[in-house]
């Protein structure tokens, strides 16, 4: 009986250890104003050695974040579209409000530095070049011209998938869109592709999200038509897609 005693005990001082190792990490992220933002990637990474990703969370709408940690010192990495990344370390307990910087300034260095890839621990950042941009037809014309690792962009149909399978997740300045849209977008106006190979809690399923960032008109739009005849001639695919601003 004192030996089955001694076994329950010990079962639950070890259930309450891990349960105490396992504490929580939150707190609230805003802009270089003050605002809140949302949706914002925040991972917690095994070391400063090693990027395995240990737990992930996003920010809801009033930048409040919330996640589990071990309880050991460890990286936690916050990423933003059209921010630029910010790494700190923590162990638990509520952060001092993190506050993130607008990436215009550090994507005109990059550019003049001739650099067209900035390799991030959840992907790639892409910076399109005036030569690539010139050259390409339509949006997804660029991006096919990219060559994202694993992504596939028909040159006809302008389809785009995973090589190995998988689903594809296409946004515009953080909204989802469709190849129809990019293609409507003149690639002088695309400023960077980042591109996502790990899931995101916006996106849990996906295998690969590319986001582009777009100089938008304030006003109007453009029209792409992609023509594609079939190899008898004797049938076509139409297509007009619209895309822009409209601004009351």
């Amino acid at each position: 009986m004192k030996i089955f005693l001694s076994a329950i005990g010990l079962i639950s001082f070890c259930i309450l250890t891990k349960a105490q190792d396992q504490l929580q990490i939150s707190g609230f992220v805003v802009d270089g104003n003050g605002q809140p933002l949302s949706q914002v990637h925040i991972t917690l990474h095994e070391s400063t050695l090693d990027s395995t990703i240990v737990a992930m969370a996003a920010t809801d709408s009033t930048g409040h974040f919330v996640l589990r940690s071990q309880g050991e010192l460890r990286p936690l990495r916050f990423s933003c579209v059209g921010y630029a990344p910010k790494l700190i370390l923590a162990n638990g307990g509520n952060l001092e409000t993190v506050v993130m910087v607008e990436a215009t300034s550090e994507l005109g260095e990059v550019v003049v530095e001739g650099k067209s890839k900035i390799f991030r621990p959840d992907g790639i950042t892409f910076i399109p070049s005036a030569r690539k941009a010139a050259n390409a037809v339509n949006g997804m014309a660029l991006l096919g011209a990219l060559k994202a690792p694993r992504v596939y962009v028909d040159p006809l149909s302008y389809d785009v998938s995973v090589r190995g399978g998988g689903e594809v997740v296409l946004l515009v300045n953080d909204r989802p869109a469709t190849s129809g849209e990019i293609q409507a977008i003149d690639p002088e106006l695309i400023r960077r592709v980042d591109y996502y190979d790990k899931p995101t809690p916006r996106f849990p399923l996906a295998s690969v999200v590319m986001n582009l960032t777009v100089d938008l008109p304030a006003k109007g739009g453009s029209a792409s038509v992609n023509l594609v005849e079939g190899v008898s001639n004797t049938y076509g695919e139409h297509y007009l897609f619209p895309y822009g601003n409209h601004c009351s």
